[in-house]
């Protein structure tokens, strides 16, 4: 077991080698089921795991597909009603307020419903730090056209710290990575707050940093920060900031992938919940 919360060529599903098709955004309407689109993609928002049972979903998740970089993922939340890391790093996390799930998900069968009061922080684990080489940090993540300012979605370090690492949303629905001593690395190029479930990835191959936004790389820059933070982990937030800065809407699936650059070109986001093997 993994970290325990308590209180590519193109890849496909970032491992497994897939051809990556050109968009095809014709016939898509408004009107169509799940009515708002996805404005990097030109769809509408997945169905989800509703209707899944706990057991169908834990088979699935350890089952034929596997992610051949298993091995250098030091943090994978599946947020199904529970904190349970499914990597193999096995820090323990404690609860920020009181986590609320919620059966709106993206995959599985549950996802975390962030607020003021339910959030998740972890003690710092050295292992978890991505520091100066490759790295993935992806999620998927909702919420509404009201996010509030530079509300922190996942931080590695205090706010403005040495060795930070920090994804957060602006009150324009723009995602911002900050590094090194709250340094601004980049800003998404089109805001996200639309209600949809949205895969968001920044990755470091190199010196070349790219944030990913459903597959489409919306910001760059050249980084070579390391990001060797001494403090804590938080989900939905920052534990140096009051939880007013807490990110309001949904997580689902995090994972950190220390060592390996994912997505280098563009891809399709994963499709089902990310494997334990």
């Amino acid at each position: 077991m993994g970290l325990v919360f308590t209180g590519n060529p193109p890849r496909f599903n970032g491992g497994i080698t897939a051809e990556v098709p050109t968009p095809n955004y014709s016939g898509i309407s408004s009107d169509d089921a799940n009515t708002s689109i996805n404005p990097y993609t030109g769809q509408g928002p997945g169905a989800g795991g509703a209707g899944q049972t706990t057991a169908e979903v834990e088979s699935s998740r350890s089952g034929g597909v596997s992610d051949e970089f298993f091995s250098s993922v030091v943090l994978l939340l599946h947020l199904d009603d529970n904190k349970t890391d499914s990597s193999n790093i096995g820090t323990s996390y404690i609860d920020g307020g009181t986590p609320v799930f919620s059966t709106t998900n993206k995959f599985g069968t549950h996802s975390l419903s962030a607020s003021s009061s339910s959030y998740l922080t972890a003690a710092h684990n050295i292992n978890v730090s991505v520091e100066d080489g490759d790295f993935t940090l992806e999620l998927f993540f909702s919420t509404n056209d009201s996010p509030g300012a530079n509300r922190r979605l996942i931080t590695m370090g205090i706010n403005n710290g040495i060795g930070g690492l920090h994804l957060l949303i602006l009150t324009d629905g723009k995602i911002r990575c900050d590094g090194d001593s709250g340094s601004v690395i980049f800003t998404s190029s089109g805001a996200l707050n639309d209600e949809n479930f949205h895969h968001l990835a920044v990755v470091r191959s190199g010196e070349d940093m790219t944030m990913w936004v459903d597959g489409v790389s919306s910001a760059t820059a050249t980084n070579s920060d390391n990001f060797n933070q001494a403090l804590a982990v938080g989900i939905a937030h920052d534990s140096s900031l009051a939880t007013s800065f807490n990110f309001l809407g949904l997580l689902d699936e995090i994972r950190i992938t220390k060592g390996v650059a994912r997505y280098t070109s563009p891809f399709t986001p994963a499709t089902e919940a990310f494997p334990d093997q």
